[in-house]
């Protein structure tokens, strides 16, 4: 199983106001008092033993110095930065093994970890046998610790020395920019927020954000040749003979692509296709808002401007025979004032009056159903402008509305 190692501070926490006083004091002590906070900020990331054997040949005793003033210090805990507990609970929540790879020594490394009762399964400082970041060998200790290959493991960090170190070792790697070098990082992979990270971390990991189920298919957020995508699987059905089962998902599936074509040349918008497999659509991520989410926030006026719209697609699929057969307000979308359909499922090509009359009336179920049926009149209204038969499917909508009234 995959694991997560993160370098603490600028990436975990911020605890720049106590390193840079013991900073200031220990140079201070040693006649050296021209460092600038921004100079020593730049230090921080780097061991400590290493930045004062390069300031003056007393680094050792300096360093000793440094280390006694930090742990006296009483400015306070160091500060976790925002969304990063949800981060480290997400972790837990999904037993992924976590651990931390820093410039502190180890002993100062476990003692900020353990103030600030975070939880990892492995915390890796600097030590005697080990050559500090941006060499490989921290970061293949923590891997030999985490039993596991330095391709399955990623590396957060905040520093150009991280992204070395991850380099160096062969190991995947996010920079963030809330730390020490910001933009300035210089890795493939970086991010602004927390938010953002968490969400790299689901993609490494290979955890999908489930959008949807139903009874023959789930739809979840993915990711395709670098893409933001949306992907539709069939998944097995156990109780189905194991060959029928297969027959039947690349039926469907293929059934399903072919008529998300036939509706955009039709002139309904449908998201992109990029792939299609014997069980899986996947397309484009639509990052709009769903015609639900509308009715439900705006007003009148654009209400009933976007059930017109409604009405003219369908208008569209009817006259060139394509029933949807799940036409509700959550498989539209909205985006850059574009309407899409998707979710062609349980669709089929058809020219008969009931089949349409059928398609438009689970539409109005789902209106009443949310008390909007009023604006099924905005959408019979568009469409009437795109579909020429739309009269006898609106009197075949009266004869459905009866049977289930009296079939009640």
């Amino acid at each position: 199983m995959k694991k997560i190692l993160f370098d603490i501070d600028g990436t975990l926490i911020d605890d720049s106001k106590n390193i840079i006083k013991c900073f200031k004091e220990t140079l201070k002590k040693y006649g050296i008092e021209n460092w600038t906070e921004s100079e020593i900020r730049g230090m921080i990331g780097i061991s400590i033993k290493n930045v004062f054997l390069n300031i003056s040949p007393l680094g050792e005793e300096m360093r000793k110095d440094y280390r006694t003033l930090y742990s006296s210090l009483k400015i306070g805990k160091p500060v976790i930065f925002e969304g990063i507990g949800e981060i480290l609970d997400f972790l837990e929540a999904h037993e992924i093994k976590k651990g931390v790879v820093t410039s502190r020594s180890q002993d100062m490394a476990e003692k900020v970890v353990n103030s600030l009762d975070l939880k990892f399964d492995c915390v890796v400082g600097s030590a005697e046998g080990l050559n500090p970041k941006p060499a490989l060998d921290q970061l293949l200790k923590a891997c030999r610790i985490l039993n596991v290959n330095k391709k399955e493991v990623l590396y957060i960090g905040d520093t150009s020395v991280d992204a070395q170190s991850a380099e160096n070792a062969g190991i995947p790697f996010i920079g963030v920019t809330w730390g020490i070098d910001g933009n300035r990082i210089g890795c493939k992979t970086v991010v602004s927020t927390p938010e953002e990270l968490l969400s790299e971390i689901k993609k490494f990991l290979g955890i999908k954000k489930l959008v949807k189920q139903g009874a023959e298919a789930k739809l979840y957020e993915d990711s395709w040749l670098g893409r933001h995508c949306m992907v539709k699987e069939r998944f097995a059905k156990g109780y189905r003979i194991k060959e029928l089962d297969e027959s039947l998902r690349a039926h469907r599936t293929r059934g399903e692509s072919k008529l998300m074509h036939e509706a955009k040349e039709a002139g309904v918008q449908t998201p992109k296709i990029y792939d299609i497999t014997e069980s899986k659509i996947v397309m484009e991520f639509l990052d709009g808002r769903r015609v639900k989410e509308i009715l439900e926030n705006e007003d009148e006026a654009k209400k009933r401007e976007v059930c017109l719209e409604i009405g003219r697609n369908i208008g569209k699929l009817h006259k060139n025979g394509i029933i949807h057969g799940d036409l509700t307000t959550s498989n539209m979308i909205v985006k850059n004032d574009k309407l899409y359909f998707f979710d062609f499922g349980l669709g089929e090509k058809s020219n008969e009056i009931e089949k349409k009359g059928v398609d438009l009336h689970v539409l109005l179920e789902a209106l009443t159903s949310t008390g909007f049926e009023d604006l099924f009149k905005q959408i019979i209204e568009g469409y009437k402008e795109t579909y020429a038969n739309a009269k006898l499917v609106e009197e075949r909508i009266h004869e459905i509305t009866k049977r289930g009234r009296y079939a009640r």
